[in-house]
């Protein structure tokens, strides 16, 4: 017995074998296609859009600029995680306003040392 006798399919009709790197190989070509037209469209169309784009975005930065010598809106009070401190900045500039050490030392100001 051959195999032709237990496949499903007729003996003229047999189909052609793929195997993965062919496969592979196919796929990596179409994801590279994609990815060069995605950043050719992206090229056309960044000539005087951009420019306009950076005005409105230097009048958006402005909203958010506190100059210095002036106080925030907001403060966030933000725990370091594993470094045991207290951070705490200042919105809408996002400022590190201070920085406070709880269980761990800091030896610029002597927070935490005890005799």
């Amino acid at each position: 017995m051959n195999d032709n006798e237990h496949s499903s399919y007729p003996a003229d009709e047999t189909p052609e074998s793929t195997s993965r790197r062919k496969f592979l190989g196919a796929a990596a070509l179409t994801g590279l296609t994609g990815a060069g037209l995605a950043t050719g469209l992206a090229a056309l169309g960044s000539g005087e859009a951009k420019a306009e784009k950076e005005e409105e975005g230097e009048r958006e930065a402005d909203k958010f600029e506190v100059p210095p010598g002036q106080l925030d809106d907001y403060y966030i009070f933000s725990s370091g995680g594993h470094s045991g401190e207290v951070r705490i900045y200042g919105l809408p500039s996002g400022r590190t306003i201070k920085r406070i050490p709880v269980f761990n030392i800091d030896p610029m100001v002597g927070w935490g040392i005890t005799n």
